[in-house]
């Protein structure tokens, strides 16, 4: 793939154009993001490619780029995050070992069929780990794809054969019966070696035509997505999804943007997080115990707990204010603008406590969650007496696995404002993952009472745009978790 590029290509800001047209060319291709705040980052690592490709002039490096598929690949390799290990969130291969092979097997009688990909596996760790967990649950010959964007990581994969970097974390009777030690290096023994790997771009709409990734049982796509701009991240959840045979399982990790409420999925709660499944006909997803008085089908939707919430716009008049741009922009999903329009309304002495909401949740929308956790701080430190401000604290503490500030951030939301129905569910969430059922109970219930007031499409208050119908269903299913465990207070 080759493309032509105009003199000026690339957006302002670079220390070199020939940065801007490598960016703008691994943008189109692969639909990858790169933040303002990491361009120091990001030109540090095109240098490393050009050094590897004995190239001094980023200019001569960008046009080389785009003819040349071996500098476009050491450019990529640079550019992406090739950050794994295997058994990485525990909490999620334990999932897959006690509930979903039990039901691919249910479905696959004779334990052969189950066909799995690992989406963005890197150098391969995720998808021998899927393999092993696969075999070892008891499907007995499982088929796993491992693909990835960028080919020299690939290559280590199919050699299967790890430093010790790989393995942390894993006790030394672990390591030592799915690896053979040579020296330094840990050679994946033949036995677990079965997995296929392969370059495949998520971004293009074309891979399936190459690769026969279709009526898969499960998905493995954790850490790729939120590298990826909200656009293509939309079209890539939809191929996922078409993907699934009926009753396949989707997994993504807690950092990722989450899938749009009409993809087709049903979500799942479960201790390791959301999972979202494809639903069948011949067995519905599974559902927690159904509570008296309710409808047999709860509405699906987006989980609020799980992304930080976005804001309403206001009215935009004919001469809007940087602060209503910003909020305009976040509303359309234009994080960036959001971001630089909120900080020119800071700087501009119009910082009520709105524009900190505004710059917080785009900041952390975009990924930027360390950024946004700072903007989120020095929002309060100026509006301490403002609810919403607390609502995100909590809900980005929750993001980083912090469940006892974020139960104290919703509890000081609640100080200010008993009524707000999504602090009392953030309250519930945060205390149900520390184990304290009776208080998790109390507030999910509150939670409960006051969304059933609303009508089914009205907007929660401080929920970003939230239905009543959507937050109802999660606090529902937080409810019948604690019926499930038998843990509710009296």
């Amino acid at each position: 793939m080759s493309a032509s590029l105009a003199p000026d290509d690339g957006p302002a800001g670079w220390s070199n154009k020939g940065f801007a047209q490598v960016v703008r060319l691994a943008s189109e291709r692969a639909g990858l993001t790169f933040p303002e705040n990491r361009r120091d980052i990001t030109e540090s690592a095109l240098r490393r490619a050009m050094a590897h490709a004995g190239v001094r002039d980023p200019g001569e490096f960008a046009e080389r780029v785009s003819r040349d598929e071996g500098a476009y690949a050491d450019a990529i390799t640079e550019l992406t995050v090739g950050e794994t290990y295997f058994f990485r969130d525990p909490g999620q291969w334990d999932l897959v070992r006690k509930h979903i092979v039990p039901e691919l097997l249910e479905r696959h009688s004779d334990a052969r069929g189950v066909r799995a990909w690992s989406a963005g596996c890197a150098s391969g760790e995720e998808a021998y780990t899927l393999g092993i967990v696969l075999r070892e649950a008891g499907c007995i010959t499982p088929s796993v794809t491992g693909t990835d964007l960028c080919e020299h990581r690939l290559g280590r994969a199919t050699r299967g054969v790890y430093t010790k970097w790989s393995l942390r974390g894993m006790d030394d009777d672990t390591r030592r019966r799915y690896f053979q030690e040579q020296g330094q290096h840990f050679h994946l023994r033949a036995e677990y070696r079965d997995a296929q790997f392969g370059a495949l771009n998520l971004a293009s709409e074309s891979y399936g035509a190459a690769w026969p990734l279709s009526e898969l049982d499960l998905i493995l796509c954790r850490n790729v997505l939120i590298y990826i701009d909200p656009a293509t991240v939309i079209s890539i959840f939809a191929r996922l999804a078409s993907a699934l045979r009926d009753g396949g399982w989707l997994m993504i990790a807690a950092s990722d943007p989450q899938p749009e409420p009409d993809i087709g999925l049903d979500v799942v709660l479960t201790d390791a997080g959301l999972l979202y499944r494809k639903p069948t006909a011949a067995a519905q997803s599974p559902r927690p115990a159904r509570r008296p008085g309710r409808s047999k089908t709860p509405p699906r939707a987006r989980p609020a707990i799980a992304r930080v919430p976005r804001v309403s716009s206001p009215a935009i008049r004919p001469q809007p204010t940087k602060r209503e741009r910003a909020v305009a922009a976040y509303r359309g999903a234009e994080y960036d603008q959001a971001v630089e329009l909120a900080r020119e309304a800071i700087e501009a002495r119009a910082d009520d406590a709105a524009v900190w909401v505004v710059l917080a949740r785009a900041l952390a929308n975009r990924g930027d969650l360390a950024a946004a956790a700072h903007a989120c701080a020095q929002g309060i430190a100026r509006h301490p007496a403002d609810a919403e401000l607390h609502v995100v604290e909590s809900a980005l503490e929750s993001q980083h696995g912090r469940f006892a500030a974020a139960a104290e951030a919703a509890r000081r939301a609640l100080y200010l404002d008993r009524t707000l129905a999504v602090a009392q569910l953030a309250l519930g969430a945060s205390l149900l993952r520390l184990g304290d059922a009776i208080v998790a109970d109390r507030a999910l219930r509150a939670a409960e009472r006051m969304l059933a007031l609303l009508a089914p499409g009205e907007a929660v208050r401080a929920a970003d745009g939230a239905t009543a119908a959507g937050l109802l269903s999660v606090a529902r299913a937080h409810l019948s978790m604690l019926d499930q465990r038998g843990s509710r207070a009296s």
